[in-house]
């Protein structure tokens, strides 16, 4: 049912104004008012001496029908609102019953069965299965069976034998033995109803014959098929479509994680490099190169279960020989004046070659089969085993007496080795891996491969209309060419710029396709039946009935019947603020809240959910208990208060309601303990009589501020 378009009928604005076409935005009380080509939401408006027609009055009821229908739509959704369970039929057979209740189909009517409905499944099946052969009737899959009635059924009915074969022999069709699943579900109809023969009038052309004047609101059902698994369906379809193919996506988020991973320690590392090319070596630089090398050999005994420690403290002495080797020409650092290095670079050497060994065997190489790390190791490996090369060439050719090394003040240096002319001068290989970096052209070709791989998915989210939140998103830079030998700092430098760019546009995009899918679509109404239940039929008997295959609509009713939990604190809010007083007669001292607050299970939540309140909105309350104190504002102490005002303490309690004694029964008491316990209960009752005194100067005090504020005057002048 359409209604009249906005073209035909003046604006949509509903501010009473006169008719305007579409195509000019009326004016609703100077602001313009924008309307769609197709705005369906049109209603009438009516005026003294108005000719009224029958579409005046259909448009009143269209609009009416549409607005109630996109109501129940997109607020509530499709569903089984309550009600309307199937179950078994008393008497078994292929019968079920499908109780009252009330749904909503997606198209916002409203399915409502006021009365039990009894339904024969094998005739409902033999009316599925001839739509699916495309009308052709292959007779009754029960025929020859025991009908739900106890006996046998005529001929074309569910029960009754099958035709007899061309011999003449009655032959009866052999009902299937294994169980089949189907699908209850109920559509929403309609049906014209009591017609009325027109008055005549003049119009020649007018029609003669009858009109229906109502329009019955019903329902049928059908079975299907069990509907397929779609893990497509909420938020999480939402985003698995705006991040396109699974397996796409898979290779570009593990690639991101992989090269986000690395990229902070070149990043690190580049940073260090930046401020110094030479890392600065400390005093206990050799001392501590030499217990890298034994945490290392340490950690190779155990590479089956850690191979991650490995690999580190393979990094960390790898990365102790480039410092030691990157130094300037002329000066090296030395742990003594007669220092040498030719067992620490041995036992170096010795180390790493182990480790690069066990990082070839199979069973490390399983646990490290991603690409990205294997260049990351054949880079160390490369780096370190050129390094060793030379480090072995000067370790020997070192000065290993104090009289080789020049004079220097020791006071403000440490003690230097003159380092040989012939060894070459360090790259930027080295000196980057002197701050923890191993980086060569194999990790750079591989990097790009992956780089150039998140380009292409790159691409392709852009041109999605869901990731295209983000207006100024920036321009991929063109990356760096491979690698051919050393890389050098420019290409670096390209690589981790151009690299850390992509990096970070494919994880906007994530974000985007995760935050945009929070914003949740209009549904769809693409089948307007709603599912009750599936039901599984064997032998022509239905067997099981599941009713939990449907969908729930969430209203409050629903939701108080699902956590009931919800109407009990509710009734401790009202046991804790309007408590009955006919409890609270015996005493003297008034209501207190907290016996009430003491009966219900439920009132520490309610508690809690009050002290969250008064907590959010900042507000004092008067406290009780004498032990507490607003010296502090914290949340802590409102919660505390809040408790103690709801539900004092029993001594608290006690020490309220209690009578003041007199001085005679004080000093006649005969036992000692009870003469105590006065003295404490009169102090007491003196403290809150002090209490509430301080508490009326103070508003006393507060009422004299204000007014002296108001005069003008200053209350300390």
């Amino acid at each position: 049912m359409t209604a009249t378009t906005a073209t035909k009928k003046g604006c949509g604005c509903g501010c009473g104004g006169g008719a305007t076409t579409a195509a000019s935005p009326c004016k609703c009380g100077g602001a313009s008012c924008s309307l769609c080509q197709d705005q369906s939401f049109v209603r009438p408006r009516f005026f003294a001496g108005q000719l009224l027609t029958e579409d005046d009055l259909q448009l009143l009821e269209d609009y009416s029908l549409a607005k109630n229908r996109l109501h129940m739509r997109h607020l509530f959704g499709a569903g089984v609102v309550c009600g309307l369970e199937v179950t078994c039929y008393p008497c078994g057979g292929g019968k079920v019953i499908v109780n009252p209740g009330y749904a909503l189909d997606c198209c916002g009517n409203d399915i409502v069965v006021s009365c039990s409905t009894e339904l024969d499944i094998n005739q409902m099946i033999r009316e599925f299965l001839r739509k699916q052969r495309g009308g052709a009737d292959c007779g009754d899959p029960c025929a020859g069976t025991v009908s739900s009635s106890g006996g046998t059924s005529p001929a074309g009915t569910p029960g009754a034998p099958a035709a007899t074969t061309q011999t003449g022999a009655s032959e009866s069709v052999t009902p299937q033995k294994h169980a089949h699943k189907y699908c209850l579900y109920v559509n929403y109809c309609e049906q014209a109803s009591d017609p009325v023969a027109p008055y005549a009038t003049d119009d020649p052309c007018t029609s003669t014959a009858c009109e229906t004047t109502r329009t019955k609101e019903g329902f049928r059902f059908e079975l299907r098929c069990p509907p397929p698994a779609n893990p497509s369906l909420g938020i999480c379809g939402s985003i698995s479509d705006c991040l396109g193919d699974e397996t796409a996506y898979s290779t570009v988020a593990a690639s991101n994680q992989r090269l986000g991973t690395y990229f902070e320690k070149y990043q690190a590392a580049y940073s260090q490099y930046q401020q110094s090319p030479v890392r600065v070596l400390g005093p206990t630089f050799f001392d501590d190169w030499q217990a890298h090398v034994e945490n290392l050999d340490t950690s190779l005994k155990a590479l089956t279960t850690k191979p991650q420690d490995a690999v580190d403290n393979a990094l960390i002495v790898a990365s102790d020989l480039a410092s030691w080797q990157t130094q300037d020409n002329l000066q090296l650092l030395a742990r003594t004046a007669n220092a040498d290095t030719t067992e620490l670079i041995k036992a170096t050497t010795s180390s790493l070659n182990t480790a690069f060994k066990a990082f070839q065997s199979q069973d490390f190489q399983t646990q490290y089969s991603d690409t990205l790390d294997v260049a990351w190791l054949n880079s160390l490996n490369l780096l370190s085993t050129q390094l060793l090369s030379l480090a072995n060439t000067a370790a020997t050719s070192a000065p290993t007496t104090t009289a080789d090394v020049p004079a220097h003040d020791t006071t403000t240096q440490p003690e230097l080795l003159v380092r040989t002319p012939s060894t070459p001068a360090p790259n930027f290989s080295f000196q980057l891996l002197a701050y923890g970096a191993p980086y060569t052209a194999a990790f750079h070709n591989e990097a790009l491969v992956r780089l150039d791989g998140m380009d292409a998915w790159i691409e392709n989210r852009l041109a999605q209309a869901q990731a295209k939140t983000h207006c100024t998103l920036p321009r991929l830079d063109t990356l760096p060419a491979p690698a051919t030998g050393d890389v050098s700092r420019g290409q670096f430098s390209q690589l981790l710029d151009r690299g850390t760019q992509r990096l970070t546009t494919v994880f906007q995009l994530i974000r985007d396709c995760i935050c945009n899918a929070i914003n949740p679509p209009c549904p769809d109404c693409d089948d307007t039946g709603v599912l009750l239940a599936c039901i599984t039929v064997c032998d022509c008997q239905v067997i099981d009935i599941c009713n939990l295959e449907r969908t729930f609509v969430l209203t409050w009713p629903t939701i108080r019947y699902w956590i009931p939990e919800i109407a009990k604190i509710g009734n401790a809010f009202e046991s804790l603020c309007c408590p009955s007083q006919c409890d609270d007669t015996s005493t003297t001292s008034g209501f207190s809240p907290g016996r009430f607050a003491g009966r219900d299970p439920n009132a520490a939540t309610a508690l809690t959910l009050l002290a969250l309140l008064v907590a959010e909105c900042g507000i004092k309350l008067p406290i009780r208990n004498t032990s507490a104190s607003f010296a502090s504002d914290g949340r802590n102490q409102i919660v505390n208060s809040l408790r103690d005002f709801f539900a004092p303490s029993a001594t608290a309690t006690a020490a309220a309601a209690a009578p003041s004694p007199s001085p005679t029964a004080a000093t006649t008491a005969s036992a000692p303990n009870e003469a105590l316990t006065q003295k404490l209960v009169a102090t007491q009752h003196n403290f809150d009589l002090l209490s509430r005194d301080h508490r009326k100067l103070l508003d006393r005090v507060g009422k004299l501020e204000k007014a002296v504020a108001r005069k003008g005057v200053s209350l300390d002048a």
